[in-house]
């Protein structure tokens, strides 16, 4: 991944789903993220509740 890619390619990532519709009074809930980083997150959280 290109630092290009990585600066152009954001997005954001819930931490937790507790504040979900309410993100914009709990900012700390949430973390920016490139495309490829997202996709790895959702995996990890995927498999994790496969244990």
């Amino acid at each position: 991944m290109s630092t290009r890619d990585a600066t152009e390619s954001l997005q954001v990532h819930h931490l937790t789903y507790e504040n979900h519709g309410k993100e914009h009074e709990h900012l700390e809930d949430l973390i920016t993220l490139c495309d490829d980083c997202h996709k790895k997150q959702h995996s990890l959280v995927v498999n994790n509740d496969k244990d």
